[in-house]
């Protein structure tokens, strides 16, 4: 039986697999004929990063079935309503095929919550430890992700 601490770096290199074939997937789709260059990048971008949103949520799932105590609940429930709305917002707005930081600040927003679980979960050991993982792995994610942001944000 694997310990949460395992589980999350399992989920988190799950993700990171999907995303990176989604990734590929897309990089490598024909884009619509109409779209100029900058649109396909911004439009790759804010895949990407509403793709991480929701592959989280995704994966967390499970971890939301199996808490007991709905303070430990809290993080998941959030994170999925996250996940929901970068869902919506790419899939609803015409504003994903341009500049936008909805897609950045909804990332931002779910390493904000798993940071705020850890000292709600301090007790729980299985769950402080998935926090924790997902805490570390998101900050390099995020910190990648924000530069890409604003060096495509105001070209040189």
């Amino acid at each position: 039986m694997q310990s949460a601490g395992e589980r999350a770096l399992t989920g988190v290199g799950i993700a990171i697999l999907i995303a990176s074939v989604m990734l590929v997937l897309v990089l490598r789709s024909a884009d619509r004929a109409h779209l100029d260059g900058a649109s396909r990048v911004w439009r790759r971008l804010n895949l990407l990063t509403s793709g991480l949103v929701v592959l989280l949520a995704i994966d967390l799932l499970p971890d939301f079935a199996e808490e007991t105590e709905w303070a430990h609940r809290a993080d998941e429930a959030v994170i999925q309503l996250l996940a929901l709305a970068a869902l919506a917002w790419y899939a609803f707005r015409r504003r994903r095929l341009g500049r936008s930081l909805v897609p950045l600040v909804l990332a931002m927003a779910v390493e904000v919550v798993k940071l705020a679980a850890i000292p709600v979960e301090w007790n729980d050991t299985a769950d402080v430890q998935g926090d924790i993982v997902l805490a570390l792995v998101g900050v390099p994610v995020l910190t990648v992700l924000t530069v890409l942001y604003v060096r495509l944000w105001s070209p040189p």
